[in-house]
């Protein structure tokens, strides 16, 4: 189990006490979270799949053993994919079709993740966009020093440009809300605001899934450590909480128990 560096301020935010949307377990809105701790199953309850594989999402070969190396909380996903229009050549992993009516088509959303890497490459590292195309619709994380937070509407794209690059070795946290209503995404950086971008129309479903280590449909997946991978469905992330994400894992089901049984002070000793 993770270790869980917490005051008790911190704790009563992730817990739910101090704020009308916790962070983790009911009323949430986590849709997939995964601690990389020598798993990739899923560390919530929403029922969606983690499916490791190679080639393309819409042909995936199941025939891949996970890597894992030391990350930025306990362990992290190891990826090296090198391969171009061929698809995922090492691994990645699929969390299926994320494009229902209220997930990422039209509801707000957000997603945070954890990444380190060395690699400064045209590749793509999470997301569902297609990545053969800066227009082609969804979002992409990738190793590319001008176009690292990128996303296309299908006519199209914005992006973010982070200067430095982030692929200097060292973790870094990246977290994206997007507003349906206001028709913009919201792009932090170590936990420090980007910026905003208008998304006119939408970001749409791209037809392809969710990918860690690659994205949409598979092709031109990237080289990097990825840790603590969150997305959220039909809600935004506070300031507060992109903090407390900077310092902090998401509690663990476990911890959540102990909280609920009033085991706060056990935690607090956890240090």
């Amino acid at each position: 189990m993770k270790r869980i560096l917490l005051t008790f301020t911190l704790v009563v935010i992730c817990a739910a006490s101090a704020q009308a949307t916790p962070l983790y377990g009911t009323g949430s809105g986590l849709q997939c979270y995964l601690t990389f701790n020598n798993t990739i199953a899923q560390q919530c309850g929403a029922g969606r799949p983690s499916i490791a594989f190679k080639g393309l999402s819409t042909a995936k070969d199941l025939n891949v053993t996970p890597r894992y190396a030391v990350g930025k909380f306990g362990m992290a996903g190891d990826f090296r994919n090198t391969n171009s229009s061929g698809g995922v050549n090492d691994w990645a992993i699929s969390f299926g079709s994320m494009n229902s009516p209220w997930y990422w088509n039209c509801q707000d959303w957000a997603f945070n993740l954890w990444v380190n890497t060395t690699t400064i490459a045209d590749r793509s590292i999470f997301g569902w966009q297609d990545y053969t195309s800066g227009n082609n619709k969804g979002f992409s994380i990738t190793n590319h020093p001008s176009q690292t937070i990128l996303y296309g509407t299908g006519s199209a794209r914005g992006l973010w440009d982070l200067s430095p690059p982030h692929g200097d070795g060292q973790w870094h946290m990246i977290t994206v809300n997007a507003s349906y209503a206001a028709q913009a995404c919201y792009a932090y950086f170590d936990g420090v605001y980007l910026g905003s971008k208008s998304m006119p129309g939408w970001l749409g479903s791209s037809g392809y899934d969710t990918l860690v280590g690659a994205s949409g449909l598979g092709k031109y997946a990237g080289t990097a450590l990825i840790d603590e991978v969150a997305c959220w469905a039909n809600r935004m992330l506070t300031q507060d909480e992109i903090n407390f994400l900077y310092a902090n894992p998401l509690p663990e089901p476990m911890t959540l128990s102990m909280l609920g049984l009033g085991g706060l002070a056990l935690l607090r000793r956890r240090k």
